[in-house]
């Protein structure tokens, strides 16, 4: 038997059931999560390793790529879109998500607006933007919803039961030029990213924690390129999660999202019980 034989079947047995699923059904697969698309050259650290079944890995495929398509187009780093990488992102965003991609790259009166006062912000004409419209959110909220599911299991040891659920906020560029995006520095621990020796995926993914023993979950901050924010909350009893206005994501429930075709924005405000 070979080491990556033996090595899988290893980590089979420490990690039996998905944890994308409440744990329900067993782990097939291993699933990195942010996953390779996001990093430039399709390279990453071999952390953050997460046990799924076939039908929790494949289902946020599509939507991994319009989110790292968004966050990998910034006011910010020209170098971003330079990679040798960023012409494949762009063409598999357009083959897989035509309706999405359309709406990213059309002319809006808005966007016009937005860029205006961008453009003033920074003082310069040297930025990249993509519309961050309504079926993009939907994308975002997908990754958003597997990533908490992720953090919940890494951070927490066990997967976010199905009685449980996570909630999701999304930040982009346009919010940190126009200092829209959430300030909760006060509520976390230091900003730590994906390591492997003395590799890591700082400037590319980071992220930081608080976690809430009083109700089984977490508070946790992404940053991805330095521009797109998730916030996300995750508790095992999904009632106190509860909000007519933010939707709760529940595990093993992706699929209906993956499907939804009516878009929505989300809102959340932060709960004061969590503890640093």
């Amino acid at each position: 038997m070979g080491a990556g034989k033996k090595r899988k079947e290893r980590f089979f047995r420490q990690h039996p059931y998905c944890c994308f699923c409440g744990g329900i059904r067993l782990a097939e697969t291993e699933d990195h999560v942010p996953s390779r698309v996001f990093f430039i050259k399709r390279s990453r650290p071999d952390d953050f390793v997460f046990p799924a079944c076939k039908s929790c890995n494949s289902i946020s495929s599509k939507s991994e790529q319009v989110t790292a398509l968004l966050s990998r187009t910034s006011y910010q780093s020209e170098q971003i879109v330079d990679a040798p990488d960023f012409c494949k992102l762009v063409q598999a965003v357009h083959n897989n998500s035509k309706g999405t991609f359309q709406e990213m790259v059309g002319p809006r009166t808005g966007d016009k607006i937005i860029k205006r006062q961008i453009r003033a912000a920074l003082g310069s004409d040297d930025f990249h933007l993509l519309t961050f419209g309504s079926n993009a959110r939907m994308h975002c909220q997908l990754f958003g919803a597997k990533l908490a599911f992720a953090f919940h299991y890494k951070f927490l040891g066990r997967p976010l039961p199905t009685d449980g659920g996570a909630i999701v906020s999304i930040h982009n560029q346009v919010d940190f030029a126009l200092n829209r995006a959430p300030h909760l520095e006060i509520a976390f621990n230091d900003i730590e990213s994906l390591r492997q020796g003395k590799w890591n995926s700082e400037g590319q993914f980071e992220y930081r924690m608080s976690l809430a023993t009083d109700f089984e979950g977490g508070l946790f901050q992404a940053f991805f390129h330095k521009n797109l924010l998730f916030t996300l909350i995750t508790s095992a009893d999904g009632s106190k999660l509860l909000n007519e206005d933010v939707p709760v994501h529940v595990p093993g429930e992706l699929k209906p999202v993956a499907e939804a075709i009516d878009p929505y924005r989300i809102t959340a405000t932060i709960s004061g019980r969590f503890a640093k």
